[in-house]
């Protein structure tokens, strides 16, 4: 069983190369085992909650990063080894997919601030941090993190934050704790 890691690497003084990692010994890499799907995370859901073996309230965050392929992160190693365990390989709607170790999101949000949404971010990266990068750009009112609307346990895998208003620009990436990570708002003259 494999972990998933994630490594930035960046040169600093005197051309020392510096890696800083990101641990997701919890997260599970569930993908298709030949070609591409259509498999939707609340299909995928519904398959495993129909299991009495394994007890969603494990789940934290499932995030769909398209074709069929998805991240599943758990509470802890234990849970992640009896998801693997009992996930390993399985079938839904004919198609086989394979767990490897390590929807739609529905949210509201008040008149009065700008939703900012940021997606490909690890379920790891802290509200705080994204709220502190955010703040180059706008006022912050807050950061949340959606869940699915038959799910409410299990986080969407973006995050909305709410700010005020938008006094500089924000780039559609942007860099968090070094992951490269998408951003869309209303602001942005390539989404208007």
């Amino acid at each position: 069983m494999q972990n998933i890691r994630v490594t930035k690497t960046t040169v600093g003084p005197e051309g020392v190369r510096v890696t800083n990692e990101l641990n997701r010994e919890n997260t599970i890499l569930i993908s298709p085992v030949c070609g591409e799907t259509k498999l939707s995370s609340v299909e995928l859901l519904t398959f495993i909650l129909a299991h009495d073996n394994f007890d969603i309230k494990h789940i934290k965050c499932l995030q769909n990063i398209g074709n069929g392929n998805f991240n599943l992160t758990v509470d802890s190693q234990q849970s992640k080894d009896i998801f693997v365990g009992i996930f390993e390989s399985f079938t839904i709607n004919d198609l086989e997919y394979e767990s490897k170790g390590t929807i739609k999101a529905i949210w509201e949000y008040p008149v009065d601030s700008i939703p900012i949404v940021i997606y490909n971010l690890f379920y790891e990266i802290d509200n705080k941090d994204i709220a502190r990068k955010i703040s180059n750009y706008a006022d912050v009112i807050r950061c949340e993190g959606p869940s699915y609307k038959n799910f409410p346990t299990i986080e969407s895998g973006v995050r909305i934050i709410h700010v005020k208003h938008v006094f500089k620009p924000i780039p559609s990436h942007i860099f968090i704790k070094g992951l490269r990570v998408g951003v869309k708002y209303g602001g942005r003259a390539d989404q208007i």
